[in-house]
């Protein structure tokens, strides 16, 4: 199976709530919409702001050779 669809099937309301929103074009940083992204998030637990951090570290880093 491929990763989105994995994600998907684990949080399905969100998943189609987030497909929704962006066909509709709908700020995701106003209420209510903030309001029912935020308690998703809270009932799956989620850490949103572990997420980007994971990610950083698993980047290759940059080096220079002389």
């Amino acid at each position: 199976e491929q990763p989105i669809l994995k994600e998907a099937l684990k949080e399905p309301v969100a998943f189609l709530g987030g497909v929704v929103a962006g066909l509709l074009r709908l700020d995701l940083n106003e209420e209510p919409l903030k309001g029912w992204v935020s308690k998703t998030v809270e009932a799956s637990g989620l850490n949103v702001s572990g997420d980007g951090e994971d990610e950083e570290e698993e980047a290759p880093k940059q080096i220079q050779i002389e």
